[in-house]
């Protein structure tokens, strides 16, 4: 490689037959400047340096040993496809008959050897589309444009991560994958429409409605529970103080008989039981009216049920219900 690289050096500077009667001084000068650089670049392993610079060397002047040192760099950039095609190149362009035919006969040697190497590394790449026409779909590759003509065949492709893109407006699909030396990979762009979703379910609005009645429904139970056991403890605190209230009245007649004035009362007469017995008569009844009539309220302000009804009235030491269930 280094007897080829100074065979370059030397065709540059001391073969300007070789370059043709089209390119003037000034080019020449100018291919020759870029050559240098490239492979000084190329040897230094700045490869993205190397490539811009042999490639418009190469622009310049189209001669074998330049497009071998392009694909070189080309190669080590991983840009082995455009590498491949380059090598073919340097092994295709004419030969002047100069003093410097060897070093271009060997570059075009060196060249068909790297390309016999390189070829079987290269990736391949299979794009299928489904559901559209290839007519009709741009699919373009890591953003280079593919040819319809060239879908589902094997495409060669650069070693790394690989974006194919397919655009039938106003869908687009994107298909990834790696690509690794010597694999060939297939990517599918399905443009088939997505079967409908049968309307299997209720709506959201329809579904909470559903919810929220049935939270009203067992809520309107407890309430109605509650207040059907406030109107029992109500009516039993009712019954207590009408029957002490009667016990009250009883004692306080027969204390009448027997005390016509509180002095003249017999010794051993029991005052205080008439007074606990009215206590007690009077808290069950004011107990059992409020029981009562908050049993009343929370059955009258229950959510209702389909086919219940209650209706309520208080009465002195009462309370009367009526219902249909």
């Amino acid at each position: 490689m280094r007897q080829l690289a100074l065979g370059l050096v030397a065709w540059l500077l001391l073969s300007p037959a070789a370059l043709g009667q089209e390119v003037d001084s000034a080019a020449r000068g100018a291919a020759r400047s870029l050559g240098y650089e490239g492979i000084q670049a190329y040897q230094a392993g700045d490869f993205p340096t190397a490539v811009d610079r042999l490639e418009r060397a190469y622009r310049v002047l189209r001669v074998p040993s330049l497009a071998l040192w392009s694909a070189r760099a080309l190669e080590k950039s991983g840009k082995w496809v455009e590498a491949s095609e380059r090598y073919l190149q340097a092994t295709r362009l004419p030969i002047e008959d100069t003093s410097e035919k060897n070093v271009q006969e060997q570059a075009q040697a060196e060249a068909r050897a790297a390309e016999a190497e390189l070829r079987p590394k290269i990736p391949l790449l299979v794009i299928e589309l489904r559901g559209a026409d290839s007519a009709g779909v741009t699919v373009t590759s890591n953003g280079v444009k593919v040819n319809p003509a060239l879908l589902g065949t094997k495409l060669p492709t650069n070693p790394g991560d690989v974006l194919v893109v397919g655009e039938a407006p106003p869908r687009r699909v994107e298909a990834r994958a790696t690509a690794l030396e010597g694999q060939t990979i297939s990517l599918l762009l399905d443009f088939t429409p997505a079967p409908a979703a049968a309307a299997t379910t209720a709506p959201p609005a329809a579904t909470s409605a559903v919810q929220d009645s049935g939270a009203q429904a067992h809520s309107g139970k407890t309430q109605r529970l509650v207040g059907w056991i406030l109107i029992g403890t109500g009516g039993a605190a009712l019954i207590m103080g009408g029957v002490t209230g009667g016990m009250a009245l009883g004692k306080q007649g027969q204390l009448d008989m027997a005390c016509p004035t509180p002095t003249t009362c017999p010794a051993g007469t029991d005052l205080g039981g008439i007074n606990t017995l009215r206590i007690l008569s009077t808290t069950g009844l004011i107990a059992g009216g409020v029981l009562g009539a908050g049993g009343t309220a929370l059955l009258l302000t229950a959510p209702k049920s389909k086919g219940v009804a209650v209706g309520a009235r208080l009465g002195w030491a009462s309370i009367e219900l009526e219902g249909t269930f």
